[in-house]
This record gives C-alpha cells, sequence and structure tokens, in this order.
C-alpha cells in the first residue's frame, strides 16, 4: 500500500504492525490503470483487513479472492484494520469519533488516490453503522467526544452493501445496567436498543427485545443509530442489506422489538439467509457482493 499511503501517513492506514494482514490495496505502478470501480470494505468489531486464521478474524480475504478472480485487481481492491483485533477488547469498541474519522479519510484517500468518480462500499457487523456515518458526515455526540466528519459523500457512493450489521442495536444491551458496564452498549454511540415496556417476571430485557413481545418499539434507541435510521437520505446511489435468521452473535434471529437489526433503513432491497452464522454472512457470500455490485439484483 505504499503508493496509496500518499498524504496520508499520519492515519497509519498500512498497519504494518499487524503484518500482512493488516491492509490490501494500492497500484503495484504508478500509472497502472483502474478498471473497475474501487471497491472500500470496512470490517467489524474485532476483526480486520485480511485473515488472522481466527474464527472472528477472517477479514475480507474471501472477498478479494472471489473479486480477483473477476478481474479485480490490488488497484481496485481497497482495506484497512481500524482496531487492535484483540477480541477481548471488543465489549470496549464504539461507533467513536476516532473510528469514524478513520474511515472516512480511508474513504477520501480512495477517492483521491484513484481518482474514481465513485467507489463502492461493502461492511459488514460494527463497519456497518461506522461506514454509514462516515458517509453521511455530520456530527457526533460519541463518548470520545464531539466531532464533526464533514459534508456527505453520499454522491460520491455507487453502491452500498451493509451485511449483518446492528442498525437498531443489539437485545444483548438491553436491560439492567448493561449500558454502564459495557462501553460499545452506550446510549450515545454504541449498541443500545432501548428498554422494554412493563414488567414481566419470567423474561428478562434480552428475552423482550428480541422476543415476539414489541414492547416500547418506538422508544428512543442508541442516539447515532436512531439519527442515521430517521434521516431520510440514504448512503448511495444504490443500497443493499442481507442477515442470516440463524445469526450466532446478533442472536434473537436478527430481531430488536420486532424489526431486523441488520436492515440498512432506505435498501433498495434486502435479503435473509438462514443456517449460516454472522461471519459466514461475508465469507460465504462474495458472489452475491459481486452480483449486487454488477446488476444491483440479488
Amino acid at each position: 500500500m505504499s503508493l496509496f499511503l500518499n498524504g496520508y501517513g499520519d492515519y497509519d492506514f498500512a498497519r504494518q504492525d499487524l503484518g500482512l494482514i493488516g491492509s490490501y490495496g494500492g497500484k503495484t505502478y504508478s500509472n497502472q490503470p483502474i478498471s473497475q470501480i474501487p471497491i472500500v470494505f470496512v470490517h467489524g468489531n474485532s476483526d480486520g483487513a485480511l485473515s488472522d486464521g481466527s474464527k472472528y478474524g477472517t477479514g475480507w480475504s474471501s472477498s478479494i479472492t472471489y473479486l480477483t478472480s473477476k478481474n479485480y485487481s490490488t488497484a481496485t481492491l481497497y482495506a484497512t484494520t481500524w482496531g487492535d483485533r484483540e477480541k477481548l477488547n471488543a465489549y470496549k469498541r464504539t461507533h467513536s469519533c476516532e473510528v469514524i474519522t478513520r474511515i472516512r479519510t480511508f474513504i477520501e484517500a480512495v477517492l483521491d488516490y484513484t481518482g474514481a468518480p465513485q467507489i463502492h462500499v461493502i461492511s459488514h457487523s460494527m463497519g456497518v453503522a461506522i461506514s454509514r456515518k462516515a458517509i453521511r458526515g455530520g456530527y457526533i455526540d460519541a463518548d470520545d467526544g464531539i466531532c464533526n466528519v464533514g459534508s456527505s459523500l453520499r454522491s460520491r457512493i455507487n453502491t452500498f452493501i451493509g451485511i449483518s450489521g446492528a442498525n437498531y442495536g443489539m437485545c444483548q444491551c438491553s436491560g439492567g445496567n448493561t449500558t454502564a458496564i459495557y462501553p460499545t452498549c452506550n446510549k450515545k454511540n454504541g449498541f443500545w436498543p432501548g428498554e422494554p415496556c412493563g414488567i414481566y417476571d419470567s423474561l428478562t430485557a434480552q428475552q423482550l427485545c428480541g422476543g415476539p413481545i414489541r414492547g416500547c418499539s418506538r422508544n428512543a434507541y442508541s442516539q447515532l443509530l436512531q439519527e442515521m435510521n430517521e434521516d431520510p437520505i440514504n448512503e448511495g446511489s444504490f443500497v443493499f442489506s442481507f442477515w442470516s435468521y440463524d445469526d450466532d452473535l446478533i442472536n434473537f434471529h436478527d430481531s430488536v422489538y420486532g424489526r431486523p437489526t441488520s436492515f440498512v433503513p432506505f435498501s433498495n432491497a434486502t435479503r435473509v439467509f438462514r443456517n449460516i452464522d454472522h461471519m459466514a454472512t461475508k465469507d460465504k457470500t462474495p458472489d452475491v457482493q459481486y452480483k449486487l455490485l454488477k446488476t444491483h439484483k440479488f
């Protein structure tokens, strides 16, 4: 990625501290042609640019391998790692000013470097909301301060794909002191889904959130997520979202108070898979991702 990093050295997009799996992309020679619309990949919590061999650290290796077989070059595929990849720190991570600004700058860097009028963005898990806000721009009232991401980049995004995100929060962040104990569940820029109405002795707050009882389905939830979801402007010319009914991390059949949390509002189309887990929605669907980019249909 050395050529790609011109002018962006302070952001360490190469992530050489992680070795060869910290990033991907860049021209192999300075005047290499850009023959496809470039793609930016944004990974989820504790994941990274490329696979580290662990169950929840598969990165974008499968997608990149598949797209390379479809004549995409390194000059058109871009990924960077935005976290430390330490699984034990997952509960600390939020949609912070630091992370969203980093991904925003990465998107701008790819646009500048390639000279492309538009790019595609493919995101997974926590990376869905991170990339949505990076594209949308505007202010963030986060746990690490208040920041202005900048103006909207929507006109520069051809296709946005959100895979297994948590756009309405996560039921694991409902009830008790969860939002106080786990930073990732906080009410400003975390995964807080809101709270159920009433008291049901036989059910936990998580079960109420994910079950058939919808509770206060229109109550406030995570401020950052709610602001994005209620803004009628989407993330690109074409927006798609898909997820699994059997997701092992989101659980509750992807439901948060009766809404599929992985649904990106204003999507042009959606698809629900069965019998695949959270990481497989990314790793086992490169053909679906490719078809959406090329045909804008599932």
